[in-house]
């Protein structure tokens, strides 16, 4: 259930990034449907979203070469800007910065109430 904080914090999310945040690309390819007969995957469909985000590094305490490996980043995007919800198991996600790619690892979302405010990614090279 969404609360009168929620109407006035998810905007805040959107003024916050819109306002402090970078240019970015956010690719999504949606895998393709897979026949078991001939096993041959199909080509998934890509979608392009042009966003601002916020770029960080981890902390040196948050790296712990497994799940989190050095020079990874985390990246905020804003999740109503989005006309689908982010899900890292049916869809391949990269974010494109001043022309470098960086694959995302992972997709953590982050509610206000009901709604998904903002999604964290992990990002890679």
């Amino acid at each position: 259930m969404s609360t009168r904080l929620d109407s006035i914090f998810v905007p805040l999310v959107y003024k916050l990034l819109q306002k402090y945040g970078k240019a970015l690309t956010l690719n999504q390819v949606a895998r393709g449907a897979k026949n078991y007969t001939s096993g041959v995957t199909a080509d998934g469909t890509t979608t392009t979203y042009s966003i601002k985000g916020l770029i960080m590094d981890y902390i040196a305490k948050e790296i712990d070469g497994k799940s989190v490996m050095f020079g990874d980043k985390k990246v905020l995007i804003y999740a109503q800007g989005l006309p689908t919800t982010m899900d890292a198991s049916s869809s391949l996600y990269t974010i494109t910065v001043s022309s470098v790619v960086w694959n995302v690892v992972t997709v953590s979302p982050s509610y206000s109430g009901e709604d998904i405010a903002y999604y964290e990614l992990q990002v890679r090279r």
